[in-house]
Protein backbone atom coordinates (compact mmCIF):
# COMPACT_ATOMS: atom_id res chain seq x y z
CA UNK A 1 0.00 0.00 0.00
CA UNK A 2 1.40 3.45 -0.90
CA UNK A 3 0.79 7.15 -0.83
CA UNK A 4 2.02 9.96 -2.45
CA UNK A 5 3.23 13.84 -1.55
CA UNK A 6 3.06 13.20 2.73
CA UNK A 7 5.16 15.90 4.39
CA UNK A 8 6.33 14.23 7.67
CA UNK A 9 6.44 16.40 10.80
CA UNK A 10 8.65 15.30 13.82
CA UNK A 11 7.37 18.19 16.97
CA UNK A 12 10.26 18.84 18.94
CA UNK A 13 8.09 20.23 21.80
CA UNK A 14 6.46 16.88 24.45
CA UNK A 15 3.69 19.57 25.30
CA UNK A 16 0.46 18.15 24.60
CA UNK A 17 -1.45 21.06 24.55
CA UNK A 18 1.16 22.24 21.38
CA UNK A 19 1.31 19.17 20.08
CA UNK A 20 -3.00 19.26 20.18
CA UNK A 21 -2.56 22.71 18.88
CA UNK A 22 -0.31 22.36 16.23
CA UNK A 23 -2.59 19.21 14.77
CA UNK A 24 -5.68 21.11 14.57
CA UNK A 25 -3.70 24.21 12.53
CA UNK A 26 -1.92 22.00 10.32
CA UNK A 27 -5.57 20.91 9.51
CA UNK A 28 -7.96 23.62 9.36
CA UNK A 29 -5.27 26.24 7.40
CA UNK A 30 -3.30 24.05 5.05
CA UNK A 31 -4.15 21.88 1.99
CA UNK A 32 -1.24 19.31 2.45
CA UNK A 33 -1.14 16.19 3.92
CA UNK A 34 0.68 15.30 6.95
CA UNK A 35 2.28 12.23 8.91
CA UNK A 36 3.28 13.51 12.40
CA UNK A 37 5.02 11.20 15.00
CA UNK A 38 4.84 12.59 18.19
CA UNK A 39 5.39 12.10 21.97
CA UNK A 40 4.16 14.22 24.89
CA UNK A 41 4.85 14.63 29.05
CA UNK A 42 3.20 12.25 30.95
CA UNK A 43 -0.58 13.54 30.75
CA UNK A 44 -4.67 12.41 29.90
CA UNK A 45 -6.00 13.40 26.59
CA UNK A 46 -10.08 12.91 26.84
CA UNK A 47 -12.09 12.85 23.91
CA UNK A 48 -14.45 15.55 22.37
CA UNK A 49 -17.46 14.52 23.88
CA UNK A 50 -16.75 13.01 27.05
CA UNK A 51 -16.86 13.62 30.75
CA UNK A 52 -13.99 14.94 31.80
CA UNK A 53 -14.78 14.20 35.63
CA UNK A 54 -15.99 10.28 34.66
CA UNK A 55 -13.03 9.89 32.91
CA UNK A 56 -9.53 10.35 35.60
CA UNK A 57 -8.75 9.67 38.83
CA UNK A 58 -8.77 12.82 40.75
CA UNK A 59 -6.77 12.12 43.63
CA UNK A 60 -3.83 10.34 41.44
CA UNK A 61 -4.05 13.03 38.95
CA UNK A 62 -3.84 16.37 41.43
CA UNK A 63 -1.14 14.24 43.30
CA UNK A 64 1.23 13.93 40.26
CA UNK A 65 0.40 17.20 38.58
CA UNK A 66 -0.60 15.40 35.56
CA UNK A 67 -2.60 17.88 32.60
CA UNK A 68 -5.74 16.67 31.82
CA UNK A 69 -6.38 18.19 28.00
CA UNK A 70 -9.22 17.43 25.85
CA UNK A 71 -8.71 17.08 21.95
CA UNK A 72 -10.98 18.03 18.98
CA UNK A 73 -11.79 14.25 18.01
CA UNK A 74 -14.02 11.74 19.63
CA UNK A 75 -13.06 8.45 21.16
CA UNK A 76 -12.19 7.50 24.27
CA UNK A 77 -9.72 8.52 26.88
CA UNK A 78 -5.93 7.40 26.76
CA UNK A 79 -3.10 8.24 29.23
CA UNK A 80 0.39 9.93 27.54
CA UNK A 81 3.79 9.62 28.54
CA UNK A 82 7.77 9.13 27.40
CA UNK A 83 7.11 5.72 26.24
CA UNK A 84 4.27 6.22 24.37
CA UNK A 85 4.09 7.37 20.35
CA UNK A 86 1.68 9.37 18.74
CA UNK A 87 1.10 9.27 15.16
CA UNK A 88 -1.30 12.08 13.24
CA UNK A 89 -2.68 11.62 9.90
CA UNK A 90 -3.72 14.92 8.00
CA UNK A 91 -5.20 13.83 4.34
CA UNK A 92 -7.74 15.30 1.84
CA UNK A 93 -11.02 13.01 1.23
CA UNK A 94 -13.62 13.41 -1.07
CA UNK A 95 -16.38 15.30 0.23
CA UNK A 96 -19.44 12.86 2.20
CA UNK A 97 -17.02 9.91 1.71
CA UNK A 98 -17.70 7.31 4.29
CA UNK A 99 -14.03 7.61 6.71
CA UNK A 100 -12.31 4.53 6.07
CA UNK A 101 -10.32 3.47 9.25
CA UNK A 102 -7.85 1.06 7.98
CA UNK A 103 -6.47 3.99 5.27
CA UNK A 104 -4.64 5.00 8.34
CA UNK A 105 -4.64 1.77 10.64
CA UNK A 106 -3.26 -0.20 8.07
CA UNK A 107 -0.39 1.42 7.41
CA UNK A 108 0.48 0.78 11.25
CA UNK A 109 0.17 -2.70 11.55
CA UNK A 110 2.40 -3.33 8.50
CA UNK A 111 4.91 -1.18 10.41
CA UNK A 112 4.87 -3.30 13.26
CA UNK A 113 4.97 -6.20 11.26
CA UNK A 114 8.36 -5.43 9.94
CA UNK A 115 9.48 -5.66 13.63
CA UNK A 116 8.15 -9.26 14.09
CA UNK A 117 5.00 -8.20 15.98
CA UNK A 118 1.89 -9.77 14.99
CA UNK A 119 -0.21 -7.09 15.16
CA UNK A 120 -3.72 -6.81 14.04
CA UNK A 121 -6.45 -4.00 13.41
CA UNK A 122 -8.76 -5.66 15.25
CA UNK A 123 -13.13 -3.96 15.05
CA UNK A 124 -12.69 -0.28 13.37
CA UNK A 125 -10.38 1.02 14.71
CA UNK A 126 -7.99 -0.94 17.03
CA UNK A 127 -4.72 -2.40 17.32
CA UNK A 128 -3.95 -5.00 18.87
CA UNK A 129 -1.83 -8.10 19.97
CA UNK A 130 -3.31 -11.01 20.42
CA UNK A 131 -6.34 -10.21 22.98
CA UNK A 132 -4.49 -6.56 24.13
CA UNK A 133 -4.48 -3.44 22.56
CA UNK A 134 -1.28 -1.41 21.74
CA UNK A 135 -3.30 1.51 19.91
CA UNK A 136 -6.65 3.39 20.30
CA UNK A 137 -7.50 5.92 17.04
CA UNK A 138 -10.33 8.63 16.76
CA UNK A 139 -10.92 10.95 13.89
CA UNK A 140 -12.44 13.66 13.32
CA UNK A 141 -13.63 15.60 10.18
CA UNK A 142 -12.81 19.58 8.72
CA UNK A 143 -14.53 20.15 5.52
CA UNK A 144 -12.99 17.47 3.20
CA UNK A 145 -10.09 17.48 5.13
CA UNK A 146 -9.42 14.63 7.92
CA UNK A 147 -7.45 14.26 10.95
CA UNK A 148 -6.70 10.62 12.27
CA UNK A 149 -4.45 9.94 15.32
CA UNK A 150 -3.40 7.48 17.59
CA UNK A 151 -1.14 5.76 20.20
CA UNK A 152 1.33 3.25 20.17
CA UNK A 153 2.11 1.67 23.32
CA UNK A 154 5.82 1.09 23.22
CA UNK A 155 7.29 1.57 26.36
CA UNK A 156 4.87 3.19 28.60
CA UNK A 157 3.99 2.87 32.67
CA UNK A 158 1.13 0.51 32.24
CA UNK A 159 1.09 0.70 36.29
CA UNK A 160 0.54 4.47 36.05
CA UNK A 161 -2.07 4.20 32.75
CA UNK A 162 -3.89 1.67 34.95
CA UNK A 163 -3.81 4.15 37.54
CA UNK A 164 -4.78 6.81 35.83
CA UNK A 165 -7.03 5.59 34.28
CA UNK A 166 -9.10 4.44 37.29
CA UNK A 167 -12.32 6.62 37.50
CA UNK A 168 -15.61 6.30 39.37
CA UNK A 169 -17.70 5.59 36.18
CA UNK A 170 -20.71 4.12 37.75
CA UNK A 171 -21.16 7.25 39.94
CA UNK A 172 -22.16 9.70 36.87
CA UNK A 173 -25.25 9.86 34.59
CA UNK A 174 -24.78 11.48 31.71
CA UNK A 175 -25.14 11.48 27.89
CA UNK A 176 -20.91 11.81 27.85
CA UNK A 177 -19.53 8.99 25.78
CA UNK A 178 -17.76 6.66 28.41
CA UNK A 179 -14.41 5.18 28.02
CA UNK A 180 -14.08 0.91 27.30
CA UNK A 181 -11.11 -0.31 29.09
CA UNK A 182 -9.20 -2.79 27.61
CA UNK A 183 -6.30 -5.13 28.38
CA UNK A 184 -3.24 -3.50 27.59
CA UNK A 185 0.33 -4.65 26.55
CA UNK A 186 3.12 -2.71 25.47
CA UNK A 187 5.05 -3.47 22.12
CA UNK A 188 8.34 -3.39 23.28
CA UNK A 189 7.50 -6.98 25.23
CA UNK A 190 6.97 -8.78 21.42
CA UNK A 191 9.74 -7.42 19.44
CA UNK A 192 12.09 -10.40 20.09
CA UNK A 193 15.29 -8.07 20.85
CA UNK A 194 15.61 -5.07 23.41
CA UNK A 195 14.66 -1.82 21.28
CA UNK A 196 14.70 1.45 22.92
CA UNK A 197 12.49 4.25 22.34
CA UNK A 198 14.41 6.27 20.07
CA UNK A 199 15.83 3.69 17.97
CA UNK A 200 11.43 2.33 17.71
CA UNK A 201 11.08 5.74 16.79
CA UNK A 202 13.58 6.22 13.63
CA UNK A 203 12.34 2.46 12.35
CA UNK A 204 8.43 3.90 12.99
CA UNK A 205 9.74 6.87 10.50
CA UNK A 206 11.65 4.45 7.85
CA UNK A 207 9.00 1.80 7.57
CA UNK A 208 6.35 4.46 7.07
CA UNK A 209 7.75 5.98 4.48
CA UNK A 210 8.37 2.85 2.31
CA UNK A 211 4.68 3.04 2.25
CA UNK A 212 4.25 7.06 2.00
CA UNK A 213 6.71 9.43 -0.43
CA UNK A 214 7.57 10.93 2.94
CA UNK A 215 9.75 14.38 3.30
CA UNK A 216 10.57 15.65 6.18
CA UNK A 217 8.75 19.03 6.81
CA UNK A 218 9.51 21.86 9.18
CA UNK A 219 6.41 23.92 10.56
CA UNK A 220 7.32 27.96 9.52
CA UNK A 221 7.77 30.24 12.80
CA UNK A 222 4.29 31.64 11.96
CA UNK A 223 2.88 28.09 12.50
CA UNK A 224 4.33 27.84 15.54
CA UNK A 225 3.37 30.60 16.96
CA UNK A 226 -0.28 30.40 15.86
CA UNK A 227 -0.37 26.22 17.60
CA UNK A 228 1.53 28.20 20.38
CA UNK A 229 -2.22 30.35 20.38
CA UNK A 230 -3.99 27.64 20.36
CA UNK A 231 -1.97 26.11 23.29
CA UNK A 232 -2.74 28.55 24.90
CA UNK A 233 -6.38 30.16 24.91
CA UNK A 234 -7.72 26.53 23.90
CA UNK A 235 -5.82 23.27 25.15
CA UNK A 236 -4.40 25.06 28.24
CA UNK A 237 -8.06 26.54 29.32
CA UNK A 238 -9.60 25.03 31.84
CA UNK A 239 -13.18 26.10 30.29
CA UNK A 240 -12.12 23.64 27.33
CA UNK A 241 -10.94 20.82 29.24
CA UNK A 242 -13.88 20.74 31.92
CA UNK A 243 -15.76 23.49 31.19
CA UNK A 244 -17.41 21.69 27.65
CA UNK A 245 -18.45 18.53 29.93
CA UNK A 246 -21.69 17.55 28.98
CA UNK A 247 -24.67 17.88 31.85
CA UNK A 248 -24.23 15.04 34.62
CA UNK A 249 -25.46 13.48 37.52
CA UNK A 250 -23.23 12.89 40.29
CA UNK A 251 -24.62 10.43 43.04
CA UNK A 252 -22.07 8.60 45.62
CA UNK A 253 -22.79 7.31 49.44
CA UNK A 254 -19.78 6.15 51.57
CA UNK A 255 -18.62 6.28 55.70
CA UNK A 256 -16.51 9.18 56.31
CA UNK A 257 -15.44 8.85 59.56
CA UNK A 258 -17.97 7.23 61.90
CA UNK A 259 -20.71 8.87 60.13
CA UNK A 260 -22.54 7.85 56.85
CA UNK A 261 -22.49 10.20 54.09
CA UNK A 262 -24.50 10.82 50.77
CA UNK A 263 -24.34 13.16 47.32
CA UNK A 264 -26.04 14.15 44.71
CA UNK A 265 -24.57 17.01 42.61
CA UNK A 266 -26.07 18.41 39.38
CA UNK A 267 -22.84 19.19 37.22
CA UNK A 268 -23.57 21.66 34.29
CA UNK A 269 -20.14 22.80 32.19
CA UNK A 270 -17.80 21.65 34.65
CA UNK A 271 -19.53 23.50 37.37
CA UNK A 272 -21.74 22.13 40.47
CA UNK A 273 -25.20 23.93 39.48
CA UNK A 274 -27.20 22.24 42.35
CA UNK A 275 -25.51 20.25 45.60
CA UNK A 276 -27.53 17.68 47.95
CA UNK A 277 -25.41 16.69 50.94
CA UNK A 278 -26.67 14.43 53.56
CA UNK A 279 -24.00 13.22 57.04
CA UNK A 280 -25.27 11.39 59.23
CA UNK A 281 -26.22 13.28 62.46
CA UNK A 282 -24.33 16.51 61.17
CA UNK A 283 -27.05 18.50 59.40
CA UNK A 284 -25.18 21.81 59.99
CA UNK A 285 -22.62 20.31 58.17
CA UNK A 286 -24.34 19.36 55.51
CA UNK A 287 -25.86 22.28 54.88
CA UNK A 288 -22.73 24.41 54.93
CA UNK A 289 -20.95 21.59 52.61
CA UNK A 290 -23.72 22.20 50.09
CA UNK A 291 -23.04 25.68 50.27
CA UNK A 292 -19.60 25.46 49.93
CA UNK A 293 -19.94 23.49 46.58
CA UNK A 294 -23.00 25.66 44.73
CA UNK A 295 -21.80 26.68 41.90
CA UNK A 296 -18.22 26.09 42.57
CA UNK A 297 -16.37 23.71 39.64
CA UNK A 298 -16.35 20.20 40.55
CA UNK A 299 -12.60 20.35 40.46
CA UNK A 300 -10.39 18.32 42.96
CA UNK A 301 -7.71 20.68 44.00
CA UNK A 302 -10.08 23.70 43.53
CA UNK A 303 -12.80 21.94 46.25
CA UNK A 304 -9.83 20.49 48.31
CA UNK A 305 -8.16 23.81 48.49
CA UNK A 306 -11.70 25.82 49.45
CA UNK A 307 -12.06 22.76 52.44
CA UNK A 308 -9.12 22.95 53.87
CA UNK A 309 -9.88 26.78 54.57
CA UNK A 310 -13.86 26.54 56.02
CA UNK A 311 -14.38 26.07 59.76
CA UNK A 312 -17.09 23.58 59.66
CA UNK A 313 -14.87 20.92 58.74
CA UNK A 314 -14.06 21.20 62.75
CA UNK A 315 -18.36 19.65 63.04
CA UNK A 316 -16.90 16.51 61.62
CA UNK A 317 -14.84 15.33 64.32
CA UNK A 318 -12.46 13.10 62.93
CA UNK A 319 -13.43 13.23 59.65
CA UNK A 320 -10.49 14.30 57.00
CA UNK A 321 -10.87 16.52 54.09
CA UNK A 322 -10.15 13.61 51.83
CA UNK A 323 -12.49 11.62 53.45
CA UNK A 324 -14.89 14.31 52.01
CA UNK A 325 -13.69 14.57 48.33
CA UNK A 326 -13.54 10.62 48.41
CA UNK A 327 -17.92 11.42 48.82
CA UNK A 328 -17.39 13.95 45.96
CA UNK A 329 -15.29 12.60 43.15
Amino acid sequence: MHYAGVQLVIPQSTDPAFNLGLEEYLLRNSDEEYLLLWRDEPCIVVGRHQLTSQEINHEYVCKHLLPVVRRISGGGTVYHDHGNLNYTFISNVEKNREIDYGRYCLPIVYALRRFGVKAELVGKSDICIGECKISGTAIYMHRNRVLHHGTLLFDADLDTLRQVLRAPHKRYTSRAIASNRSKVTNICEHIGRYMGFDEFYVRMAQELGKQFSLSQWTPTPEMIREAFLLKQNKYDDTEWNFGEDPSAIYEHKRSIGEHMARCHLQLEAGHILAAGVFIDRKPEASEHLEELLQGERHDYERIRDKLVSFDFMQELGNVKVTDILQLLF
